[in-house]
């Protein structure tokens, strides 16, 4: 049996009688290189309401964005929660959306997001921003690609892997300019050479 840790305290209730839900994504997603990122800072502060992740990429880099037909989904997010034997708690995040590899272009795609290491930026239709996998990256789960099964497109999990596992639930993103989290989005978050 797991141990219980007591780390922290509620600090607040919630109403949801007259909120408006972020429930829906839309159906895109911004794939940034883990090695790409220079500098991340995370604030989770139950006094301010945070639960924010601001960062950086290196010079000269940008995410890629991949984007599907807007009346689908399946682009989306999900996270598991799981308490080690010690009583620590951790998050596996996964990351849904799909690609087409029936061409060398589709083909190095997969290639690449099969061997790499990745953050995911997904956008809620109402505006939030959520960051998957900040710690310590998502890699593509082990997949079957049917093509014709799957209306000529492969669905891909990015995930934690199973032995580094996040320590915080999906993050939402915070601009280092004051509301500019959805240019910072736009611009695939690219960090332009000086």
């Amino acid at each position: 049996m797991a141990v219980t840790s007591l780390c922290a305290e509620i600090q607040r209730g919630q109403d949801l009688a007259c909120t408006s839900l972020d429930k829906r994504y839309y159906q895109q997603a911004i794939i940034i290189n883990k090695n790409d990122i220079a500098t991340y800072n995370i604030t989770i502060d139950s006094k301010t309401g945070k639960y924010h992740v601001k960062f950086s990429l290196k010079e000269g880099k940008k995410g890629y964005l991949y984007r599907a037909m807007e009346s689908g989904s399946s682009f989306s997010g999900s996270f598991d929660k799981s308490t080690t034997d010690q009583g620590m708690v951790q998050y596996l995040h996964k990351t849904n959306m799909i690609i087409q590899t029936a061409d060398a272009e589709g083909k190095l795609a997969q290639h690449e997001l099969d061997r790499g290491s990745f953050v995911v930026a997904m956008q809620f239709k109402t505006g939030g921003i959520e960051i998957y996998g900040m710690d310590y990256g998502l890699s593509s789960a082990d997949y079957t690609n049917d093509l014709q099964a799957n209306n000529g497109v492969n669905a891909i999990v990015l995930q934690s892997l199973e032995t580094a596992q996040e320590n915080s639930l999906p993050l939402i993103y915070e601009s280092e300019t004051p509301g500019g989290e959805t240019a910072d989005f736009d611009s695939l978050f690219e960090n332009k050479a000086a």
